[in-house]
């Protein structure tokens, strides 16, 4: 994940039938959890990030594949499948604007992610402690 993302505070974002954890990576559609792959993840979110704004292709490509050359066609299977896992075979959330790039156009609601303990490792009681010498 780029650092623009690794070094800002992780929010809830509710979207249509939608909420996306993303201090945890964890994304619900229709209340149901489902799996999305590292590029439409980091696409999502920076769209997120950005909603309501027209985002370029090469805006996305930028900062989705950074130091990278890519194709217009792997942008495209990108939002693709993006499309397809948030059911958004209308393209009503995530709209292309022709010759420039893509905007998302359903309404974005923002939380701030409640801080969750860390989870610690339990000591190993087991082994032997450490005596210098």
């Amino acid at each position: 994940m780029s650092l623009q993302y690794q070094s800002r505070q992780k929010h809830i974002w509710r979207f249509g039938r939608s909420v996306l954890d993303e201090g945890a990576l964890d994304l619900q559609v229709n209340g149901q959890p489902v799996h999305l792959h590292r590029k439409p993840m980091l696409v999502l979110l920076h769209l997120l990030v950005r909603a309501g704004d027209l985002v370029t292709k090469d805006e996305l490509a930028a900062t989705c594949w950074p130091r990278r050359v890519i194709s217009d066609t792997v942008l495209t299977t990108t939002i693709n499948r993006l499309r397809a896992v948030l059911g958004d075979e209308d393209r009503l959330l995530i709209r292309t604007v022709h010759g420039f790039g893509y905007r998302f156009a359903c309404p974005v609601q923002i939380e701030p992610r409640p801080e969750r303990p860390r989870m610690l490792r339990p000591v190993d009681q087991s082994a032997a402690p450490f005596e210098g010498g």
